[in-house]
């Protein structure tokens, strides 16, 4: 490989969320290595073909440890693209939080974005609580052009309204909204596993029906770990607020709806928003080639 590929070529790390694995990048990580591109897919601790049952992982920290022995073993000279799907934005941040100086760029693709003025479990509850009303056909982006935008969101998320109470999840969310969702105690934590009514009207609407059934298959029992989050510190500026961080929206997401991405946005402030059109929560699977170009644009400015 000669130098110049060398130079651009990056390290993508894909982090997948609640119930998934790094099965779900099977359509994306291909696309990446055959642009020259180095690329990791993990399992995090009682997901995919990791030998935990979620009943032994107690805190998120431990829920995140395959991502966080991964960072201890990248050289230091070594930056890396790290890419947060779903919940997988809460391990991506507490990764950032931890190794800063390795991480190049943080994606949050349609994903739980947490700040550094609240407790970590602040971006779940005002999720899961949230009382959103907004205009129906108010654009995503200035003149609904769906290119990379820099510096801070602009105030087009102003028209957007929400509340949000500190009760534990599982006790103000109307059950009715996680369809057949299974909610179950599970040690010190409530364990969450999303049933097919669910993975197929609020997570992969638009997703190829093949993916929706290897889906069906390969879920696992997660949790989202509020009762953990809770009681841990905020991310602080110096480690995970002062890594670049960029947000890919997800225009038809009902799992992580738009208004609620839009939110996220300017709450946290990204230093980019991209926005992939006409797509589900499960991006990877239902536009993987639009999400390629997007991490491309992303990496070539930042890593």
């Amino acid at each position: 490989m000669g130098s110049q590929n060398c130079m651009d070529r990056k390290h993508y790390v894909l982090v997948h969320g609640a119930c998934h694995g790094a099965w779900c990048w099977y359509k994306l990580k291909p696309r990446l290595e055959s642009a020259g591109h180095k690329v990791t897919v993990l399992d995090l601790a009682a997901s995919g073909t990791n030998m935990k049952k979620i009943e032994d992982v107690d805190t998120f920290s431990e829920y995140s440890a395959p991502l966080l022995q991964l960072m201890a073993t990248i050289p230091s000279n070594e930056k890396l693209v790290l890419v947060g799907h779903s919940l997988g934005g809460l391990n991506i941040a507490l990764a950032m939080e931890k190794f800063p100086e390795k991480v190049a760029v943080g994606v949050f693709l349609t994903a739980f974005a947490p700040d550094t003025e609240h407790h970590p479990s602040y971006v779940l509850e005002k999720s899961l609580s949230r009382s959103l009303t907004a205009p129906p056909s108010t654009p995503l982006l200035a003149n609904s052009q769906p290119l990379l935008s820099s510096s801070r969101p602009s105030s087009r998320c102003a028209k957007y309204r929400f509340s949000f109470s500190s009760e534990l999840y599982n006790e103000r969310t109307p059950l009715a909204a996680w369809l057949d969702t299974e909610f179950a105690p599970s040690g010190n934590k409530t364990s969450m596993f999303f049933g097919p009514n669910f993975l197929s009207d609020k997570l992969y609407q638009l997703s190829p029906i093949e993916d929706l059934e290897l889906a069906k298959t390969l879920a696992r029992p997660s949790s989202l770990f509020m009762e953990d989050l809770t009681k841990q510190k905020n991310f602080s500026k110096e480690g995970y607020g002062s890594v670049p961080r960029a947000f890919i929206v997800c225009t038809e997401d009902l799992g992580i709806p738009l208004e609620y991405q839009l939110l996220m946005i300017q709450n946290v402030g990204f230093n980019d928003v991209v926005e992939v059109k006409d797509a589900d929560h499960m991006v990877m699977l239902c536009k993987p080639q639009e999400l390629f170009d997007s991490l491309q644009q992303i990496a070539t400015k930042y890593a």
